[in-house]
């Protein structure tokens, strides 16, 4: 008698802006192109570009469905659902076993959480913990800001649950929503077995990711770039990463700063990687992260880096020869971070690449790729009981 196979969950993944360099986009790509054998995977991917831009062009997709939703802008941070995406949304999340939310976006995530509720699905959400923090924090507030905010507190009170990455987070989601259920699973770099180069005849401190004015810390970055070229003026900086608010103050900083700044709109992973093993520092001005994949990233390739007191970066660098904190959101220590590690590479180039290959050999340890899967697994196996 022949075994009758089960039929695969449904798993359905909402996200923004997919083809850019996000932290979020890279674990989707990474983790739902390998689970596509065991579960059915469709995207939702909220944008105006194509979900086969410079980011997912890199993996295999042929196996996974995705619905690209397209924006109109209606302010200068403000996008609005194109005619059609909530229709492409309500099918999508009637037709799914389990919905990760990997979204903050209202006029997205509020409507997400109505039909997930409404069509009774498993829903997590999986989004960084200031979103929830935010909502509770006792500061002046527009009459628009506290409405959304309530109506933003009403649908995480209907999401049963939380998908986290450090214990900061889990302790805010505990706090606020003491029936929900929280999976801890921290990110993982996608590269193992990396060659760790020394560095190359001039100094580049790098900068990977999507570019948004306020999470990434992008203005602050221009006055970094400004100081750190005042206190030495051989330091070089390297961007990679386009899309969001931030590609103004990028492009200013490219023009104003001809030969010391390029701007690396978008490239392969081959092409990114690359640059990443020339750089000689990663920079991360970040004003909150729930991990920081990009520092994780780097510093799989042997970068020492230097970052603001946040929660990610915190998590990651544990170690001492990982790089400098600095206090958030000191521009000016920031800066002279920079300006010290141009020193130590040029004056002891050898240590520097012995701290390189120290730097690798810790991160890739801690948070290989292989250790994570299982656990979403895991966890989608739970949530759907």
């Amino acid at each position: 008698m022949q075994e009758t196979r089960r039929p695969r969950k449904k798993i359905l993944v909402l996200v923004d802006h997919l083809e850019v360099f996000g932290g979020i986009q890279r674990f989707v790509l990474e983790t739902f192109t390998r689970l596509s054998d065991r579960y059915e995977i469709s995207i939702y991917n909220v944008g105006n570009t194509e979900a086969g831009g410079s980011m997912a062009r890199n993996y295999d997709l042929s196996r996974i469905h995705i619905f690209n939703a397209g924006t109109i802008k209606i302010g200068r941070h403000l996008e609005m659902p194109a005619p059609g995406a909530f229709m492409g949304l309500k099918r999508l999340i009637r037709n799914s076993d389990i919905v990760y939310c990997l979204y903050n976006m209202p006029l997205f995530f509020l409507p997400s959480v109505h039909f997930a509720v409404k069509y009774k699905k498993k829903l997590i959400y999986g989004v960084s913990s200031e979103v929830i923090a935010n909502i509770f924090k006792d500061r002046k507030k527009g009459f628009l800001r506290k409405i959304l905010d309530r109506a933003r507190l009403r649908a995480f009170n209907r999401i049963h649950y939380f998908k986290v990455e450090n214990d900061e987070s889990d302790e805010i989601v505990k706090a606020h929503f003491r029936a929900a259920k929280t999976y801890k699973i921290e990110a993982a770099v996608p590269v193992s077995n990396v060659e760790v180069l020394n560095s190359g005849e001039k100094f580049v401190a790098l900068f990977v990711g999507r570019l948004s004015v306020q999470q990434k810390g992008l203005d602050f970055l221009k006055e970094i770039v400004e100081q750190a070229l005042k206190l030495n003026n051989n330091i070089n900086f390297e961007v990679i990463g386009s899309g969001y608010d931030g590609e103004g103050i990028i492009g200013s900083l490219a023009e104003s700063h001809k030969d010391n700044f390029n701007w690396i709109r978008h490239s392969s992973d081959d092409e990114k990687f690359a640059e990443i093993k020339k750089a000689s520092l990663f920079i991360f001005p970040s004003r909150y992260e729930e991990f920081g994949l990009a520092l994780c990233e780097a510093q799989a390739f042997g970068l020492p880096a230097v970052a603001f007191d946040i929660k990610g970066p915190r998590m990651i660098m544990r170690e001492e020869i990982q790089g400098r904190m600095i206090e958030k959101f000191n521009v000016k220590a920031f800066a002279e971070a920079i300006a010290y590690y141009y020193e130590l590479w040029k004056s002891r180039s050898a240590e520097y690449f012995e701290m390189k290959k120290k730097i690798s050999e810790t991160v890739i340890k801690r948070f290989g790729i292989e250790g994570m899967i299982p656990r979403i697994v895991d966890m989608l196996e739970d949530v759907s009981k």
